[in-house]
């Protein structure tokens, strides 16, 4: 007779257990206000990054070719991530 809750717990368990995981999620990237604020985010910290980097030449501590190598690097991905936010931002609006 003390065998029959031992077995009971592992089946209560699986019942509330295996449900969930056949249940569809929402991924954060699936929500377009998350994509947009994560852009938003992400264009935020590109523009500091180039600011930091300017300061950096201006005190000279990178070399020329450095310098214009990296914050074209900076400015390519600062494009790509204003394209994207407008993309997203025109299938929200």
């Amino acid at each position: 007779m003390n065998w029959i809750p031992l077995l009971l717990l592992p089946l209560i368990a699986l019942i509330f257990l295996i449900p969930p995981l056949f249940q569809k999620r929402v991924e954060k990237w699936d929500v377009p206000e998350a994509r947009i604020e994560a852009l938003e985010e992400k264009k935020r910290m590109l523009v500091v990054a180039i600011r930091e980097f300017d300061f950096d030449f201006d005190t000279g501590k990178l070399s020329l070719e450095d310098y214009e190598e990296q914050r074209a690097r900076f400015k390519t991905e600062l494009a790509e991530v204003i394209r994207k936010l407008k993309e997203e931002e025109g299938r929200v609006g």
